[in-house]
Parts: C-alpha cells; sequence; structure tokens
C-alpha cells in the first residue's frame, strides 16, 4: 500500500463545516435572544458595519476555495478506493463508469478564481483520462491484484492534483494521508 505524504483535504473540509456549523449556530442563538427580549423602538443590528465587510472577506475567500466537482470526484475516490485497500472491489467495479464521468466533469467545470491555473487543468486532464482508461479496463474484468495497481496510480494522480490545488493555496493545509 501507498502511504506517501499527500495533501489534507478531510481537515479543510472539517473547518469549513465547522465554520458553518459554528455561523448556524451563533445565528440561531442571536434569533432566540431576540425572542426572549423586550421590543427595544429601534431594531438592532447584530453585525456592526466593520464587522460586515469582514464577514463578506471570509464567505468570498470560502466560496474561492470551494469546488463542488473536486468535492464529488474525492467522494467517489474514497468509496471505491479505501474499500480496495482491505481487498473488496465491487465498489470500484460497480463505480468505475461514475468514477470517470466525474472527472471529465471536473476537468469540464469552470474553476473557481483560486484554482484557475493551466498546472491544475493539466493534471486534471490526466485525471480525467486515467480515469477513463480505469473504466475501460475494469470491462476486461481484470483480477483484483491488477485491479488495485491502477486503482493506486490513479489514487496518486488525484493527489497530484490535490497537491497542485493546495500549493496553489500556499499550503494552508495540514498533509492528506489515507
Amino acid at each position: 500500500m501507498y502511504f506517501g505524504t499527500t495533501p489534507n483535504l478531510i481537515p479543510f473540509l472539517m473547518k469549513k463545516v465547522v465554520f458553518k456549523i459554528i455561523l448556524g449556530s451563533a445565528l440561531v442563538f442571536s434569533c432566540w435572544l431576540g425572542s426572549c427580549s423586550q421590543p427595544t423602538e429601534k431594531p438592532q443590528n447584530d453585525i456592526s458595519q466593520t464587522e460586515k465587510p469582514k464577514l463578506n472577506q471570509i464567505e468570498n475567500s470560502e466560496q474561492e476555495t470551494e469546488w463542488k466537482e473536486m468535492e464529488d470526484y474525492h467522494f467517489l475516490m474514497a468509496e471505491t478506493f479505501h474499500p480496495a485497500e482491505e481487498k473488496d472491489f465491487e465498489p470500484i467495479r460497480t463505480k468505475a463508469e461514475e468514477l470517470a464521468k466525474s472527472a471529465e466533469t471536473w476537468q469540464n467545470a469552470i474553476p473557481p478564481p483560486a484554482f484557475d491555473r493551466p498546472e491544475i487543468k493539466e493534471k486534471i486532464a490526466l485525471l480525467a483520462q486515467e480515469s477513463r482508461e480505469l473504466a475501460n479496463f475494469i470491462q476486461t474484468k481484470p483480477t483484483d491484484e491488477v485491479l488495485f495497481k491502477k486503482l493506486n496510480a490513479l489514487h496518486d494522480r488525484f493527489h497530484e492534483v490535490m497537491g497542485t490545488c493546495q500549493h496553489n493555496e500556499h499550503d494552508k493545509h495540514e498533509q492528506h494521508k489515507h
């Protein structure tokens, strides 16, 4: 098995989820406080005028680093690769076509500004090509051992793409290990 160091997307995604939970909780709490307090003559703004630009900057920065197609492909890769590591090849055999289509969708998607770079596009094109090759290869009914070698190579390619994307974000995320 390959255990090389590669960028860690999970803490990055978790940070976004936690941020959204905290933001949502703060909103619910402030609404609850508002319903418990006495009405005032003038409605109070929860966010000051100086805080609004900061909040907008945080939201815009998250939107620039979110890429639905990348997350969709990552989900399918995890759903197929991790079972194969445990000698369960049914997921990759049944979802290889879906994985290839997801890579093609990602390749044809308009990238967020943070990811709109030629080197990222080139690596995604290779990933799409190799995902399609794997889907076609599975039609030949290869042995599990040979299939795992090709899937592992595709998994490594995916992490090359992720590394390029995260390097593009100035390496602000932790290393990803499977």
